[in-house]
């Protein structure tokens, strides 16, 4: 692979152009050459070799060859390398084949080595390849140089075999009324107008007749440069992105004879191109090394600046570095775009500041030949493999300079492939020519996620439709539960986009893709907020007193701005949800039996669609007291006859409500008092008679009159919404067997249950059925009789009739909890 040094390329070029200029000034003396012998003329071309005048050399021995001479075993290898360095590879080829035939040859790595690359640069890679293993088998360590290039160009070749990329361009275009014979490169855009360089002005070196570089515009016309020297090669054009500086490389030959260059600035005033030269300032440009292919683009306030450098401190050969500069362009850091380099060339970085990618050329990353161009995006992975852009770009062949318009659907590069134009017609040398290339492939992935714009949350269940602007078609529609879509649409074209839920106001948009690039993948990603056209209330109500819930609620919604008014009665719970609309005043009344009625006023914001309402409700004055009162009444104590009430259903049934048990209890008053009053005499009589009536009067007629306001309180406080769990107790006197005053005990509870079941009509039993009030059982039997109760039924007016063992034969409501219910707690 041919070495590139100093100013990449220009150095290469220029001498071919001066071996050819040197060839048309010899012109006379190679007419008269056609009268020389066979030895002159392999004479004038070992000389003219030596002193490395490719061309001229070429024709000499193409003279000699005329002559059917035979060259010696040198000049053969001069012949050959002559046609070599000027790009005439088919020659080249059947030379240095011709060479090999030799015994004892001192340079075959070196001949071995330049056919790899002629038949890389024909793009015959597996012969290219089969010769890469015969190289490295035989000659691997003549060279460590050679050895690494032999390595890449085996790799490479191996890799375009496998690679099956589609390119990003169908065809290429010379740009005919641009290019010349000479050589032409670095295109570059800048409105509207190609600006690029060609070496094509005259100029003579050292007495001799030759060319130099200038930049020209789109028109052919010059930018000349008054306070530069005449002999400065003047390269590569650029405009910085924000199109206020121009940039450019200016190179001098040095004592060598090699040309070393610095990058260069102008200011853009209008249409005055350009002003006064300034040459860019320390570390990028130095004395000792040379800076070329400036490109420039603008972020905020600070400028970068990507180029291409064979300076110290990169990985080898020229590498693109990037400065960043300040807005009068000094240098305030340097950096090594590590991604991109290799230990071999890259060079003419160009940034398309509109995606973010790095395009490159180089000879150090696997590809077709030669230069190959390359991409790298910067806002992915910093040390992603750089992408190479493909055939029909890229030949076995040197393709630089690429450039691109904004979007990238039209690109500007230079090359040397075949078809470009050359200075000599014998042998097709030189030069670099302008492409143009239409990118074919350009589409746009479009992410659309979608957005509650009150909550900012994901919004799932959405209909998604993509509509043609222009044809009103639609061209995509879905309904996901997820809140993403993805639509792949042409990147030239508008489109509607529509976005809807029930609840929520059609969203409607233009989308014209923007800052897309042909030939590769766009992403781009929209984030699309609904408004909601329904809010939720949800509105919560508790006690006041308790904080605990409260249901069985009557409550009006009514829109103040409207009049709109929703009706619930009797609602089930303590919470429920209510349709609002956005940016409303809304007034809530609440009611429940048994609590003050309130009214309060809500707003719905524009912000948030989720709205969360307490509201508490006070108990009235009346209940409260009602609670005051049951929980003072108790115990409540009722009284039973003896061995009642009767089985019912089953041993632990009663056959009878307590009222019904109590009315025909109390009718046995008087039985009870005689039968316990005549077994004592004197004074001891009217004390049991008193005892006696005072027991049925004030204990069992009591009780059952405390136990009907106990009642009524109760349905005062259960209509009030209140829960309630009431604890009963049954008790029975010891006359009877332990088990059967169990039972007993539990069918007095049974007929207190059957009190509240049946009492008024039944007006408590569906509290009852509904949880809302609870009776607990706790029946004792005759364990908490006191020992002086008599238990003995051959003495009933101790056993049956005393008050003793009258107190005993009870049931006793004897705890009552408010709001304690567990099913309404659940």
């Amino acid at each position: 692979m041919i070495n590139l040094v100093h100013c990449i390329k220009l150095n290469e070029i220029m001498n071919r152009i001066i071996y050819i200029i040197g060839l048309l000034l010899c012109f006379p003396l190679l007419v008269e050459a056609q009268y020389y012998s066979f030895s002159q003329h392999v004479r004038y071309a070992d000389e003219c070799y030596q002193n490395q005048h490719y061309l001229l050399a070429l024709e000499h021995y193409n003279e000699a060859s005329t002559l059917k001479g035979k060259l010696q075993k040198q000049s053969l290898y001069q012949y050959a390398d002559a046609a070599y360095q000027l790009n005439a590879l088919d020659l080249a080829e059947s030379l240095f084949n011709t060479y090999l035939d030799y015994n004892k040859l001192d340079n075959e790595a070196d001949v071995l080595y330049k056919l790899i690359l002629i038949r890389q640069m024909q793009g015959r890679y597996e012969e290219a390849i089969l010769d890469c293993n015969i190289y490295l088998s035989e000659f691997e360590s003549i060279d460590s140089t050679w050895t690494k290039e032999v390595n890449l160009i085996r790799n490479s070749c191996q890799w375009v075999l496998a690679h099956d990329k589609e390119p990003i361009a169908d065809s290429v275009q010379n740009l005919a009324h641009l290019n010349s014979p000479f050589s032409e490169q670095s295109p570059f855009l800048f409105n509207d107008s190609i600006y690029y360089n060609s070496i094509m002005k005259e100029y003579s070196f050292d007495k001799q007749k030759s060319y130099i570089s200038r930049i020209y515009d789109e028109s052919g016309r010059e930018i000349e440069f008054s306070d530069l020297p005449e002999d400065k090669f003047i390269s590569h054009p650029s405009f910085s992105s924000d199109g206020k500086y121009f940039m450019y490389t200016v190179g001098a030959y040095d004592a060598n004879r090699s040309l070393r260059c610095d990058i260069y600035f102008t200011l853009v005033s209008g249409d005055e191109l350009p002003g006064i030269s300034r040459k860019m300032p320390e570390p990028v440009n130095s004395e000792l090394y040379s800076s070329t292919h400036p490109v420039v683009v603008q972020i905020d306030t600070t400028y970068y600046m990507y180029f291409s450098s064979n300076r110290p401190g990169g990985k080898g050969g020229f590498d693109i570095w990037k400065a960043e500069l300040s807005s009068d362009m000094l240098v305030m850091n340097l950096e090594n775009i590590e991604s991109v380099n290799t230990e071999f060339d890259e060079f003419s970085p160009y940034l398309n500041f509109y995606t973010n990618d790095l395009y490159f050329s180089s000879n150090g990353h696997p590809g077709y030949g030669g230069f190959d161009v390359f991409k790298h995006d910067l806002g992915k992975d910093s040390m992603a493999i750089p992408e190479n852009l493909g055939s029909v770009i890229n030949t076995s062949y040197n393709d630089v300079f690429f450039r691109t318009n904004d979007n990238g659907s039209v690109v500007y590069f230079s090359s040397n492939r075949p078809g470009s134009q050359f200075l000599d017609s014998s042998f097709e040398t030189c030069c670099y020519d302008i492409y143009k290339a239409d990118v074919t492939e350009c589409s746009i992935n479009l992410i659309a996620l979608i957005y509650d714009k009150a909550t900012e949350e994901m919004l799932g269940g959405t209909s998604f439709y993509v509509i043609d602007a222009e044809t009103r078609d639609t061209v995509y529609n879905s309904t996901s539960e997820e809140n993403i879509f993805e639509v792949d649409l042409e990147c030239e074209k508008e489109y509607v986009i529509e976005s809807q839920k029930e609840g929520f106001d059609l969203h409607e948009m233009s989308f014209k893709p923007l800052n897309f690039s042909y030939g590769q993948e766009n992403e781009i990603i929209r984030k699309i907020y609904l408004n909601p056209s329904i809010y939720d209330l949800d509105l919560t109500v508790l006690s006041k007193d308790t904080n605990l819930p409260l249901d069985s609620l009557d409550i009006s919604l009514r829109n103040i701005q409207t009049g709109e008014v929703v009706h619930v009665n009797k609602h089930p719970s303590n919470n429920i949800h209510f349709d609002v609309l956005p940016a409303s005043r809304y007034s809530i009344h609440v009611s429940r039996q048994g609590y003050r009625d309130t009214t309060e006023i809500v707003n719905t914001g524009a912000r948030k669609s989720y709205i969360q309402k307490t509201v508490y409700l006070e108990e009235k004055e009346i209940i409260k007291k009602a609670k005051v009162s049951l929980s003072e009444a108790i115990p409540v104590a009722l009284y039973f006859d003896h061995d009642a009430p009767k089985q019912g259903d089953s041993l632990h049934l009663s056959n009878m409500n307590y009222t019904e048990s109590y009315d025909k209890y109390y009718d046995k008053r008087g039985r009870y008092i005689y039968n316990y009053v005549s077994k004592f005499s004197g004074s001891r009589q009217d004390d049991a008679r008193r005892e006696a009536s005072q027991f049925f009067d004030r204990e069992v007629k009591s009780g059952f009159e405390g136990y009907e306001n106990f009642k009524n309180q109760l349905l005062l406080v259960l209509e009030s919404g209140q829960n309630i769990n009431i604890y009963i107790r049954g008790y029975a006197s010891p006359i009877a067997l332990d088990d059967y005053n169990k039972a007993l005990g539990r069918r007095r509870v049974d007929s207190v249950r059957k009190e509240f079941d049946e009492w008024n009509d039944g007006v408590l039993l569906p509290y009852i059925k509904s949880g809302q009030l609870l009776v607990t059982e706790r029946s004792f039997g005759e364990e908490t009789s006191p020992s002086d109760v008599s238990d003995d039924p051959r003495q009933p007016f101790q056993s049956i009739y005393s008050p003793a063992a009258s107190r005993e034969r009870r049931v006793e409501i004897d705890e009552i909890n408010f709001n304690e219910n567990p099913n309404f707690l659940k």
